[in-house]
């Protein structure tokens, strides 16, 4: 459980504030001494880190995928062991990025195990220098593209985060669904986290008219 926290750690993007992000890690370092912490406690600790970067990360992959993905590509194929470079050029006769094709079921058949092997730490170090790359233009070049994301991204999430607490609020209303319904918030907030499902608007709605619905019924009854 602690792993899900610290790959949450591993995503901050260089745009969060250093004070986030060394809380992040002394919370991470306290929960790996505390040998009684529950998985609970994890979870809202991930949910809570989650929650502040998330407007700052759907930026940052916006960008990355605009801007860093090639350059991935590109440092991929600079890196790759030369006789797996041949078979995985041979194979990728349409020119797709790697970051689009290395977990399809047909790449997973296409190499054998040490083929694969080399290719993930390609890809890995590939990765690690388009990163290094995209974080150079969100400070500078791309600082004011970056800036518009994360405020449309800020608005996205309040947005997300008012109608959530509006299903919270339906909780109080019904003492028949209340155990349900405050399971349901649960999951959409636990999604805040990197490792986990993003909660969607569509489905928040959904949620709170079923809701609504099976309240009428009840009241009518």
């Amino acid at each position: 459980m602690l792993d899900t926290f610290k790959q949450s750690i591993d995503h901050i993007p260089v745009t969060v504030s250093r004070e986030i992000a060394d809380q992040a890690q002394n919370d991470f370092e306290a929960m790996a001494l505390n040998q009684s912490i529950s998985a609970e406690a994890i979870e809202d600790k991930n949910m809570q880190l989650g929650r502040t970067i998330w407007p700052h990360l759907k930026a940052y992959d916006e960008l990355y995928a605009k801007y860093g993905k090639q350059k991935e590509h590109e440092a991929f194929l600079e890196t790759l062991r030369p006789d797996v470079l041949e078979h995985f050029k041979k194979w990728n006769t349409n020119g797709s990025l790697i970051f689009d094709i290395r977990r399809g079921k047909e790449f997973e058949q296409e190499f054998q195990p040490e083929e694969k092997f080399a290719i993930e730490e390609a890809y890995l170090d590939a990765t690690e220098s388009a990163r290094s790359y995209v974080d150079e233009l969100v400070q500078g070049e791309k600082k004011n593209e970056y800036e518009e994301s994360l405020k449309a991204n800020e608005e996205r999430q309040k947005e997300l985060m008012d109608r959530i607490a509006t299903l919270r609020g339906m909780a109080n209303v019904s003492e028949k669904w209340s155990a349900e319904i405050l399971g349901k918030v649960r999951l959409f907030e636990l999604g805040w986290a990197v490792t986990e499902k993003d909660p969607e608007l569509y489905e928040v709605e959904k949620e709170i008219e079923n809701y609504k619905g099976m309240m009428d019924v009840d009241s009518e009854a």
